[in-house]
């Protein structure tokens, strides 16, 4: 790769188009696309009236579509002094789904354009944030035409196999669900049970007790995704189901510590989550003992979004630690540095299986190796095995910085990051490349011959 490429000012209009629009809105960017002057059922422009639009102000009253009466009602929105660009915007995201299957060629030809303006002009950290906002769009359209859950969700699955995206966000029926910033709930939410078995080994219906190796060697027969696999392929399908205890504000993780283990293992940054509530905390003794909040004002046995909640704002104290778990002689594991850790270190991770996961291009946090070798290079490097089978410890990436070919390790601390991401790391001062050259062939063949001296 020599260099990352910056946006065109077409790439920068399109984010404004029908694909866009409903996130960019949401970042209460103005309306200045060919929606203030273009009519998408018949093609004509008129005097361009920019104007503010939010998200919350949407088509959430629409009447439920699929008639040429819906297509009429684009076309009155469209003509209005004051039209709502929000509305049309969803109407267009919907349509490209087939929410409104009469809509009007006009709005599809310019939706199905706008994917290829994308893959010309943008890059892949920029790719991946407009498949974000694809996906977002055809939940938020899909919801407020009323449009099944379940078709919803194969409408995602299907975009993220065309779009080559792992584990897509999904549509729920709950609307209490809401994706929350994984770490936040790693780090303030107590195990009530530890994983009771590897999720990158299983995935069926749990049987009681702890999983025995001739119940792992059955699954593998069995032709079937593990936990891992599935979730990597199709995201979450269940909620991360979170209990309150208002009787001392105790949190923890109720149903989903698979769920959980699997999304840390993938690298996954948000991951679906729901409240409830309880008079009380459960008699056994849990895995964690856990961190409390104020419950001041909640309800019993009521649900809860965590915007809802406002939870960060409510916490009291953290979860118990992985020291304090081993004082009182709780599990705990030893990361390879010698710290105590409460939850699995890389180290135990199973890598997912040749053939049972999709084909994908590594997402901006990366994809996590799995186990290690026991190995080392001749550079003190630990050597890893990927989830293809293959051994990896560097993969040198080139980039063009400055008149320079610099060559820069992609893998680090069991992580394999994307080229955008080993630029952005680079340029913040977070990683250091392993040599510098001053043409592009010189850079590969160096790279080729530290590869080869690199394993012992």
């Amino acid at each position: 790769m020599t260099g990352i490429p910056s946006l065109t000012h077409i790439a920068v209009n399109m984010t404004r188009g029908p694909r866009g629009i409903i996130s960019y809105m949401e970042d209460g960017g103005e309306v200045e696309s060919f929606f203030s002057r273009f009519n998408p059922l018949t093609g004509s422009y008129r005097k361009e009236k920019p104007l503010s639009v939010k998200a919350a102000e949407t088509a959430i009253d629409f009447t439920p579509v699929g008639t040429l009466e819906t297509a009429g009602e684009i076309y009155d929105e469209s003509q209005k002094e004051d039209p709502d660009y929000a509305k049309m915007g969803i109407m267009a995201a919907a349509e490209a789904a087939g929410y409104i299957p009469l809509a009007g060629p006009a709005v599809k030809k310019m939706v199905k354009g706008g994917l290829e303006n994308f893959d010309l002009n943008f890059n892949k950290v920029n790719q991946n944030k407009i498949f974000e906002q694809e996906v977002n769009d055809l939940i938020i359209s899909g919801k407020a035409l009323g449009v099944s859950t379940e078709k919803i969700n194969k409408d995602i699955l299907d975009h993220a196999k065309l779009r080559k995206k792992p584990h897509p966000k999904r549509a729920f029926d709950d609307p209490k669900v809401e994706y929350v910033d994984t770490k936040t709930i790693v780090d303030n939410v107590a195990q009530l049970n530890l994983p009771r078995y590897d999720v990158g080994e299983f995935g069926g219906e749990f049987p009681t007790g702890q999983m025995r190796k001739s119940q792992y060697e059955e699954f593998a027969d069995s032709g079937k995704e593990t936990l891992k696999e599935n979730i990597f392929n199709e995201g979450f399908k269940e909620p991360i189901e979170i209990e309150i205890s208002l009787s001392d504000g105790g949190v923890f993780l109720y149903e989903g510590h698979h769920r959980l283990q699997a999304a840390i293992e993938l690298g996954i940054d948000e991951v679906p989550v729901v409240f409830r509530t309880r008079q009380n905390p459960w008699n056994t003794p849990p895995a964690q003992m856990p961190g409390t909040i104020d419950p001041s004002g909640l309800d019993l046995y009521s649900t809860y979004s965590f915007s809802d909640l406002d939870f960060k704002n409510r916490i009291q104290t953290p979860p118990e630690s992985a020291a304090e778990m081993r004082a009182r002689g709780a599990t705990v594991y030893l990361n390879d540095d010698d710290t105590l850790s409460s939850r699995q270190p890389s180290k135990y991770y199973t890598p997912m299986r040749e053939g049972y996961y999709r084909k994908t291009e590594y997402e901006d946090g990366g994809v996590v190796l799995g186990k290690k070798t026991g190995e080392t290079t001749t550079a003190g490097r630990d050597v890893y095995v990927a989830p293809n089978g293959d051994q990896m410890s560097e993969k040198s990436i080139t980039f063009e910085i400055d008149g320079l070919f610099v060559n820069i390790p992609s893998i680090h601390n069991g992580t394999l990051y994307s080229s955008e991401k080993i630029y952005e790391m680079f340029m913040n001062g977070e990683i250091q490349p392993t040599s510098a050259h001053r043409t592009e062939e010189e850079a590969i063949s160096a790279a080729q011959q530290r590869s080869d001296t690199l394993l012992p």
